[in-house]
């Protein structure tokens, strides 16, 4: 593992150091693109499929935990990479347990995999919480079917024959994606854990190390992105490169307190933490809000953070100052309270190997 971490360290540094050439020339772009070869992939769907891995995991969320055996007469055989070789004909209606008990949030999926054969399908890869056709969510139809669930669901997916049906050493590759997953490539990929579900030593470095690599660097407030910056006139302050934040005043703001606010920032729904503040947290004449328009609703001036929820889209980062002259340093960092309970190092923010792809993508179509 600790190899793989450096594998890992050595690959986000190269791409960490071509992200400020990406800008359109054929040359800028070569160079990108020939650091993402390097990590693997050489069409657009071997690079989207890269993506999906070093982002999430393999696309597949449907661990293949079965073991071979045989069912209604029919005898399936589990391979290495998750595939399965159905052979025979079903004497009754045949369920062969892929994965148990799997939970998906809501959303849009797809799920493939099985056999059609002059428009008959013999078999097929279900999604189902028990044996019964009244208790099938989705069926892949012997090859793949869309659906969408409205809230999280719990339940098997199975691999499944009608009685009468023939499988003539028929190779199922049993997969549940998501629709994104899906539409950025068709290919089968077997089931593999995401970086943070494998054993990483408890060191910080570590385990920062695999948020990044998991879903982009973990700070998800790029003050650079803000959609718009109102400044009070007695306030400046400077942004330096690693994204940390310098505010200075040369009146006495004692009586009058003044504010710097980067608008305009998206983010998912859900419980984060705010630090960066460096101040000893005894007052709140200068600190940091995260507010939605006028309302504060969490800051920052030193204390040890707490979680804060954002149960809507859209917030601001203000910074606010009520104090004689002077100045403040920040490092502005808003994460997942998960997140946080893996590394309080701060981070500065940085594009998820996602992004980066998507740039890849406008370039080459820029070029076309």
């Amino acid at each position: 593992m600790a190899d793989d971490i450096r594998k890992l360290t050595h690959t986000t540094s190269d791409i960490d150091e071509t992200i400020d050439e990406v800008g359109g020339a054929r040359g800028e772009y070569d160079s990108l693109g020939e650091r993402l070869d390097d990590i693997g992939g050489e069409s657009a769907e071997d690079r989207a499929a890269l993506v999906e891995l070093v982002d999430g995991g393999a696309k597949n969320l449907a661990p293949n935990t079965a073991t071979s055996g045989t069912a209604s007469n029919v005898v399936f055989t589990v391979n290495s990479d998750g595939t399965v070789i159905a052979n025979g004909t079903a004497s009754t209606a045949a369920w062969f347990e892929i994965t148990g008990s799997i939970t998906l949030p809501a959303g849009a999926y797809v799920i493939s995999g099985g056999e059609v054969v002059d428009s008959v399908v013999n078999v097929r890869v279900v999604l189902a919480t028990n044996t019964s056709s009244s208790d099938i969510i989705a069926d892949s139809n012997g090859e793949a079917t869309t659906f969408t669930l409205d809230s999280s669901t719990t339940a098997n997916v199975y691999i499944r024959m009608s009685t009468g049906r023939t499988a003539n050493n028929v190779v199922v590759k049993p997969m549940l994606c998501t629709k994104a997953a899906w539409d950025t490539s068709q290919t089968y990929q077997p089931y593999r854990k995401n970086l943070a579900e494998l054993t990483v030593d408890s060191d910080e470095d570590r385990a920062a190390l695999v948020e990044i690599v998991d879903n982009g660097a973990k700070n998800i407030l790029d003050l650079t992105k803000a959609t718009e910056v109102v400044r009070a006139d007695e306030l400046s302050y400077t942004l330096a490169a690693d994204g940390t934040l310098t505010v200075t005043w040369t009146a006495d703001l004692s009586n009058s307190g003044k504010t710097i606010n980067f608008k305009g920032f998206p983010y998912k729904a859900g419980i984060y933490i705010l630090s960066g503040a460096q101040l000893d947290g005894s007052s709140t004449a200068v600190r940091a809000d995260v507010r939605q328009g006028s309302t504060a609703v969490v800051m920052d001036y030193g204390q040890p953070p707490t979680p804060f929820e954002l149960p809507s889209e859209g917030y601001n980062y203000v910074i606010r100052v009520q104090a004689p002259a002077g100045s403040a340093t920040f490092k502005p960092m808003i994460c997942t309270e998960a997140a946080w309970n893996i590394s309080h190092a701060y981070q500065p923010p940085r594009p998820s190997y996602q992004e980066l792809y998507e740039r890849v993508v406008a370039l080459e179509q820029a070029q076309q």
